[in-house]
């Protein structure tokens, strides 16, 4: 199993802003979404109590709640239209003083109705942050999956990136011109540079141990999937957004 620590770190050093200014601290906020329910463990109780702050996201109330024995913070607001949480567990929590926002639109997902909630937050200052991880699930449903993918292409920005971790120990968010640092066990595991929303005329990589050399990509054209990493650096350079996932390989694929 991969430590979900590994993952975050990784992702904190290909942070857009980071290694352009090196005075940038390093401010998150985490959105815990439903479904998230094997996979806390330490780091990722960690992640959630050094947030900037923190949101559940209605059902995700559930996760949490089972989740004790980490001594997790408190949430800051516990969001959504609450039809996934039950009313004796979002009782306990209205009396503790948490906030509750009731989000009632439903043509759009938890995911999406939280992040933009946090958005308009960030943008008038409210909260201070510059990434934003969301703890979720695929939940064996592809069109959950593609939901999530809609969600980060609908508020992607690259000074304020947002990263899916998934309870399977998948890390996914859109990346521009970026570069990924990683330790010396690179070789432990595999990617995927999906043009997910449309033809991308250029992208460029190196590090990989399959590049792409100034090519176009495109569904149906050209996508990389069952990639790994050949060094412990590598750079994307693209003319549009991409998504790159990232997970750990099997032990035994890895030897």
């Amino acid at each position: 199993m991969l430590a979900f620590h590994e993952i975050v770190h990784r992702v904190v050093r290909c942070h857009p802003l980071l290694p352009v200014d090196k005075t940038v601290q390093f401010r998150h906020m985490v959105i815990l979404l439903n479904k998230f329910q094997d996979a806390w463990g330490q780091s990722v109780a960690d992640l959630w109590n050094t947030a900037s702050y923190r949101v559940i996201a209605d059902g995700g109330l559930h996760c949490y709640h089972r989740a004790k024995s980490y001594q997790l913070k408190m949430p800051d607001v516990i969001c959504g239209d609450f039809d996934s949480v039950s009313k004796g567990i979002l009782n306990q929590y209205m009396t503790k003083g948490i906030k509750l926002v009731h989000l009632t639109d439903e043509s759009e997902t938890d995911f999406t109705k939280s992040v933009r909630m946090v958005d308009v937050k960030i943008k008038d200052k409210m909260i201070d942050c510059n990434t934003i991880f969301a703890l979720g699930s695929h939940a064996g449903r592809p069109d959950h999956t593609l939901a999530i993918y809609h969600t980060l292409y609908k508020f992607r920005n690259p000074y304020l990136p947002i990263f899916f971790l998934s309870e399977d120990e998948t890390c996914t968010w859109i990346i521009n011109e970026t570069e990924i640092r990683l330790d010396d066990d690179f070789k432990k595991y595999w990617c995927g540079i999906i043009p997910a929303f449309g033809r991308v005329e250029r992208v460029n990589t190196t590090g990989f141990k399959y590049n792409i050399i100034n090519e176009p990509m495109q569904s149906g054209l050209l996508i990389s999937t069952s990639n790994k990493f050949d060094r412990n650096m590598v750079e994307i350079e693209t003319s549009g957004p991409l998504l790159f996932m990232m997970g750990r390989l099997d032990q035994e694929i890895c030897n």
